[in-house]
């Protein structure tokens, strides 16, 4: 009974947390143009002028400024890249431009856009070339993005904001500042970018203790608490500054845990993900249920992406509540 009740209270509150960011990246003038979407099985979900269900693509400019498509091309074969050319029109920064692929071949300015080939519902390839010729701005198709047999008036193609790229904010072994709280008088305010936690110990991410060895190797520096945690008490408080150079870039955002037993996630103050915890967290808050401890060493992934406008470009926190 006495090794159950060991092993029962053995804990570990450990913060290995990463915070992953897609965002959207413009590289270069041509990385601004993305063929978001296309239709190759049009029934009757869109008519052109002439009242037929034709194919259609979708153009979308991402960038800052405006961009003339004047001399582009667009193709559905990887041996003729010029096969049908745009005409001089300029599209605003966060538009689309609607283009029939129907195969009559109109490319006049300001009148409705028809390339001279259509899309085969079977797949094919599909590309937006550049004035050059040759260099491919975006494309789907046999070979770079093999593309499935394509659904009555179902469109495909990418999300509007066109392609991402990751990046890690808080990777693994960031510097932090822990406090294993002795009584409430913080309330909420040490969840906020303004708090001053001077006084806290500097750690460095993953943060607990253990009574045996299993969490051993994922503690960093400072991280093992032991006796100032063990018995102590059922909460630790955790804190991490990161900066964000473009917050309104941000299209997706995700948290990444390695936890034993529960823990509540603050975003500038706000809860934005939590596990085997109570709505409400005290100081002396507990876990609400167990995570094995094969479980617990390997991360967990929660998307909170809908909290992605709490971000501030410049400063922000992450503040961690973990629970035993």
């Amino acid at each position: 009974m006495a090794s159950l009740l060991v092993d029962a209270i053995r804990s570990i509150v450990r913060m290995g947390a990463l915070l992953i960011f897609s965002l959207c990246s413009f590289q270069t003038v041509h990385g601004v143009l993305h063929i978001t979407e296309f239709m190759a099985n049009n029934g009757d979900s869109l008519l052109d002028s002439n009242g037929d269900a034709s194919d259609w693509i979708e153009i979308f400019n991402s960038g800052p400024d405006k961009a003339d498509l004047e001399g582009y091309f667009l193709t559905d074969q990887e041996d003729a890249m010029t096969k049908w050319q745009l005409p001089a029109i300029q599209l605003p920064a966060g538009e689309f431009l609607l283009i029939f692929a129907s195969g009559k071949n109109h490319n006049a300015t300001g009148s409705e856009l028809h390339t001279n080939f259509k899309l085969a519902k079977a797949g094919e390839y599909l590309a937006l070339i550049a004035p050059d010729g040759s260099t491919v701005i975006a494309e789907f198709g046999p070979v770079k993005k093999p593309l499935p047999a394509q659904f009555e008036d179902v469109s495909y193609g990418l999300m509007q904001t066109g392609n991402t790229k990751a990046t890690v904010l808080i990777p693994s072994g960031t510097p932090a500042k822990a406090l294993v709280p002795a009584d409430g008088s913080l309330v909420k305010t040490w969840t906020g970018i303004g708090f001053d936690d001077e006084a806290w110990d500097k750690v460095v991410t993953g943060v607990g203790y253990d009574e045996n060895s299993t969490y051993i190797p994922e503690f960093g520096a400072g991280g093992n608490l032991g006796n100032r945690l063990n018995n102590v008490n059922t909460s630790l408080y955790l804190r991490v500054l990161f900066d964000v150079a473009d917050a309104s870039a941000i299209s997706k955002l995700t948290l990444k845990m390695k936890y034993d037993d529960g823990f509540a996630a603050f975003l500038n103050g706000v809860r934005v993900a939590f596990a085997n915890s109570p709505a409400s967290t005290a100081w002396n808050s507990k876990a609400t249920g167990n995570h094995a401890d094969g479980d617990a060493t390997t991360f967990k992934v929660f998307n909170i992406s809908t909290h992605a406008h709490l971000l501030n470009t410049g400063a922000n926190v992450l503040a961690i509540q973990g629970l035993n």
